[in-house]
């Protein structure tokens, strides 16, 4: 090692937290969700006919469900936990459940590149994980965010500076999120991955001087 590479000091700033909740009751939760997809209609992902989602129409909302009352009480609380405890915001309502939808994807099916807008903070519990089921790819801000100009060199070695990070959950996790973060997932190997996802806004938005209420 050289004086040069030991006097080097590396200093990450504005890091994204990505934050990992596990339910206790994740098999009652699982029975649930395969009871309930039997009263909505399935639509196809756009891209590919192998992933297919459950309440994902406007004015839809699966986690609104009488049978998802207790569970969707904890993912408020893990949320405000994420916003108060990791984030470092003050939350001076509340935060609500804008949307939710249970997605199923098969064999083959892949979840694109994409990002939520109109919320604040997006979320993906796993009702269903097994070995070959793909894991949220959370990707490499500087492939899919430009400046002007645009500019990028090829990569000689893998960093936590040039890399998509990969999330791997067990069955019962709940994952959340900061929802301007690109993430998806590559292709499925195995039947049956089945998730709950959803969007959040505070019910009150102030930065402490200036702010709105949100009423879905």
């Amino acid at each position: 090692m050289t004086k040069f590479q030991r006097d080097t000091k590396i200093v990450d700033v504005f890091a994204s937290p990505i934050a990992l909740y596990y339910f206790d009751e994740s098999e009652d939760i699982k029975k649930t969700t395969l009871d309930i997809i039997k009263k909505y209609t399935k639509s196809f992902n756009i891209q590919n006919n192998n992933l297919h989602h459950y309440g994902n129409e406007v004015n839809e909302s699966v986690l609104d469900e009488k049978k998802f009352t207790k569970f969707k009480e904890w993912i408020l609380q893990c949320s405000e936990n994420f916003i108060k405890e990791i984030l470092g915001y003050k939350l001076h309502d509340t935060i609500m459940i804008t949307d939710s939808w249970i997605n199923v994807c098969d064999k083959d099916g892949w979840q694109a590149p994409h990002y939520h807008t109109n919320s604040y903070i997006s979320g993906t519990y796993y009702v269903n994980y097994k070995e070959k089921h793909s894991p949220l790819l959370f990707n490499n801000k500087d492939y899919y965010y430009s400046s002007q100009p645009s500019i990028q060199l090829e990569t000689i070695k893998p960093t936590a500076y040039n890399s998509n990070r990969v999330i791997k959950p067990i069955e019962g996790n709940l994952i959340l999120w900061q929802s301007h973060l690109t993430h998806g997932y590559e292709s499925n190997q195995l039947d049956g991955r089945i998730t709950i996802s959803f969007n959040m806004m505070p019910t009150f938005v102030n930065s402490g001087k200036y702010g709105y209420k949100i009423v879905k």
